[in-house]
């Protein structure tokens, strides 16, 4: 099939076609896991290694407000004594890594000085959770 020649060059030798290569074949909805995975966020900070890019809070009170439908990922090095959420649904809410319950759950351990709160991706799209 050869290339054009173009005005005072070589004759385009092209290289392979493009032969379409894969088709996007969907994959499964999310159904939960961990929040906001794919990064890292640095050693000494509490969301490090569980997830990317936290939202970082100081104090110990946090509203989240409405959180959409994505995943969320919030840390601090604040002293926490526990905390609750609100119509999460089939969404999953972890501290430090471990699954906690809505109504007034224990903090576990701190990890790096503090805690990483995460919320997986999901519906309904009004939820929300606070620290305290």
């Amino acid at each position: 099939m050869g290339g054009r020649t173009g005005s005072g060059g070589t004759p385009a030798t092209g290289g392979r076609a493009n032969t379409g290569g894969r088709t996007g074949s969907g994959g499964a909805p999310a159904t939960g896991g961990r929040a906001n995975t794919g990064g890292r966020s640095s050693g000494t900070n509490p969301c490090a290694g569980l997830c990317s890019s936290p939202v970082v809070f100081t104090g110990p009170s946090y509203q989240s407000g409405n959180l959409g439908t994505g995943a969320i990922c919030r840390e601090t090095k604040a002293s926490l004594s526990g905390g609750n959420c609100s119509n999460l649904q089939s969404r999953i809410l972890t501290v430090n890594g471990t699954t906690v319950n809505c109504n007034g759950w224990a903090l576990p351990a701190k990890r790096n000085g503090g805690y990483c709160v995460q919320v997986t991706a999901g519906t309904p799209d009004w939820a929300a959770f606070a620290t305290w």
